[in-house]
């Protein structure tokens, strides 16, 4: 079995994968409220912060994380791993994080991860400790997160940062514009058809599709902004 393995690094296991040419993803819990996003094209994948998809629809392509060290000999990541149509494992979360999985550098340097802010042992900070660490490593590709005001152009030059630092592909696994439901709007609207256009984005995913944000608060159907989220092209 060929597959890739992912959060903020990769480290290859197989032959390079070709990915769906759709990027947009869903970080979801309830695999039910994501099957809402079924038959939108523009949706291809999904991840939930675990390794069971937890009713996913097989339409949409499942990520499976393991979420930080602890877990990672478990019975039910092995199975994950090991499922049909699996083409990428998803690393520890936010290990820069004391409130997340908060792993050091050399701690992560033997496994994978995903990374987040800017500070000295944050973002490229961590990410560059991780680096000096992990100097056998075969590394595919960066996962970063996102969360600011409405600002566009703001967004774009923190990806392209993390680009030309690291020269990999890049997963935005989680990404959030702040204000109302006009101004994210807004923001999707400038931002998805860049991201589509950018050769080195592999996948992306807004957060996320929960009541009130994606989903409406009902949880029986997209928000407005669910669904520019499913439906805006280039």
């Amino acid at each position: 079995m060929a597959f890739k393995t992912a959060s903020f690094v990769l480290y290859l296991l197989g032959p390079t994968l070709t990915f769906a040419q759709e990027k947009r993803g869903l970080a979801y819990n309830d695999g039910a409220l994501a099957n809402l996003f079924s038959g939108h094209s523009q949706v291809s994948w999904g991840y939930n912060w675990g390794s069971d998809g937890n009713g996913l629809d097989t339409a949409l392509n499942f990520t499976p994380m393991l979420w930080g060290l602890a877990s990672r000999l478990s019975p039910e990541w092995t199975a994950a791993v090991e499922g049909e149509g699996v083409e990428a494992i998803l690393g520890f979360n936010e290990p820069d994080l004391d409130a997340h999985s908060n792993i050091t550098p050399s701690d992560a340097s033997r496994r994978i991860p995903v990374t987040n802010g800017s500070p000295p042992n944050m973002g490229i900070g961590w990410m560059d400790q991780f680096f000096e660490h992990c100097t056998t490593c075969t590394i595919d590709f960066v996962t970063i997160h996102w969360y600011a005001n409405n600002d566009p152009q703001g967004f774009k030059s923190h990806v392209q940062q993390f680009y030309d630092k690291y020269r990999l592909p890049i997963w935005i696994t989680e990404f959030a514009a702040s204000g109302s439901e006009e101004e994210q709007i807004s923001f999707l609207q400038a931002v998805l058809p860049w991201l589509d256009s950018q050769p080195y984005v592999e996948r992306y995913a807004y957060f996320g599709v929960f009541p009130g944000f994606l989903v409406n608060e009902n949880g029986d159907g997209l928000s407005r902004l669910g669904q520019v989220y499913a439906t805006c092209s280039r």
